[in-house]
């Protein structure tokens, strides 16, 4: 995969998997423009409290649901449709490994074109683990 996603500068200032709010909570981290940011995932609605990591081709965040649970949501951009393939794949492996007692617990995700560019937005939600 090539690296294509920078947190520093968002790709797409809002898009059809971001909830359209962006608010910035003043944080001094790179990241801090996401805190506050609200993605729907599948039929999840969450919202952004922190970043726990942050890598060259996605970044995962602390999330809160609407019910008040914690999960994890990483977040990845691509632009080619191989990469797109090996997204899918990611996701089908954790589909097939639900339960597993070593593998974190998969809850939902959503693939979303943004635009005409050829560029999606991969989002998989799962369980946190501290």
């Amino acid at each position: 995969m090539r690296k294509f996603f920078d947190s520093r500068r968002e790709l797409v200032s809002s898009g059809p998997g971001s909830g359209g709010g962006g608010s910035s909570s003043g944080s001094s981290h790179a990241g801090g423009n996401f805190i506050g940011r609200a993605f729907t995932v599948g039929r999840h609605q969450v919202t952004v409290e922190e970043i726990i990591a942050e890598g060259g081709f996605a970044i995962v965040f602390l999330v809160k649901t609407n019910q008040g649970v914690r999960c994890a949501l990483k977040r990845m951009y691509v632009n080619n449709e191989h990469d797109l393939q090996v997204c899918k794949r990611e996701i089908q492996i954790m589909k097939d490994l639900v339960g597993h007692k070593n593998i974190v617990g998969y809850l939902d995700s959503s693939i979303t074109a943004m635009g005409s560019r050829d560029v999606w937005e991969v989002l998989i939600l799962m369980d946190y683990c501290k």
